[in-house]
């Protein structure tokens, strides 16, 4: 898919997780007895969004099985748990061990490709769906949540600019945080002076408590605010983002983990998979929210962000 595929899937599948952490701990057997799936309950290998997928995607599965290393990644998997809207659990896979062959790799990003962006989109026994993202501001696949931040209670506020009067009368607690004082009025102070964004990179390091505020303040303004035309226009790019992806942006932006994959991705020079990759590894714990975020921007948007 190019660099919107590069930028924003680089790595495929789910990161490794540090040793013991989750279900899988630090190989890929899948989870063990004191881990939260395992043969207690329900495994993601004998549920209904698991078979649609080997339906929908069955070259693939089986192109991924015949590498040693995908295919412990599959059987890890399989033994996770089943998340809330019928897919793998997120926690427990991102405990199973990526593989650490490119031509494993491969194999595991062309089925993560298949199953969320090509035929296996349509598995609703997954909570997807190939022609979600077409609400608005809200849209999402089936299954994602937005954050509760993004519908803020306030006061109608009049008197100001559009975009100001918009931030106040839609995300009053957000604008409070940043900038009443606390970590996340430190953190924009930083952040406004800043002319790169490296230096943007560089102010979340040096206040990572203002962090989950920053980006909670971010995703309301601009799903309720720049995505209707009350701020500054976002690119075409951005606009469709929002439009077609809002609860997956906005899910990512107020995950901490995922809010500094990122944005250590636009310190990263064109098509460079290293930079990217190590982002994503950085931030491990956001990963999967960053992943599902660019399964569905190259759903929705390839012409708007190019390819």
């Amino acid at each position: 898919m190019g660099r919107l595929w590069t930028l924003l899937m680089v790595g495929g599948g789910t990161l490794l997780a540090s040793p013991g952490a989750g279900c899988g701990g630090g190989d890929s057997s899948g989870p063990s007895g004191g881990g939260t799936g395992g043969s207690a309950g329900a495994v993601f290998s004998g549920s209904a969004c698991a078979k649609c997928e080997r339906s929908a995607c069955d070259a693939d599965v089986k192109a991924c099985e015949s590498d040693p290393e995908c295919a412990a990644y599959l059987a890890c998997e399989g033994k996770c748990p089943v998340g809330t809207a019928g897919d793998v659990d997120p926690t427990c896979q991102a405990a199973c061990k990526s593989p650490a062959s490119s031509t494993g790799q491969g194999k595991l990003d062309t089925l993560s490709a298949c199953r969320y962006a090509g035929a296996g989109s349509g598995c609703t026994e997954c909570g997807r769906s190939p022609d979600a993202g077409d609400a608005g501001g809200a849209a999402g696949a089936t299954g994602c949540t937005m954050p509760g931040t993004i519908t803020q209670t306030c006061a109608p506020v009049t008197g100001g600019t559009a975009c100001t009067d918009c931030q106040s009368s839609k995300c009053c607690d957000s604008v409070s945080a940043v900038f009443d004082g606390g970590p996340a009025t430190d953190l924009k102070d930083c952040w406004l002076g800043c002319t790169s964004p490296q230096c943007e990179n560089d102010c979340y390091d040096q206040f990572p408590n203002g962090v989950q505020a920053f980006g909670e303040y971010q995703a309301c303004n601009a799903l309720n605010c720049s995505a209707k035309g009350a701020c500054k226009s976002p690119t075409p790019c951005a606009q469709c983002q929002y439009d077609s992806c809002g609860c997956e942006y906005a899910t990512c932006v107020t995950n901490v983990d995922c809010f500094r994959i990122f944005h250590c991705f636009s310190t990263c020079a064109k098509d460079d998979v290293a930079c990217g990759l190590a982002c994503r590894q950085k931030f491990v714990a956001g990963d999967k929210l960053y992943e599902r975020l660019g399964v569905c921007v190259t759903q929705h948007c390839v012409q708007s962000c190019g390819v």
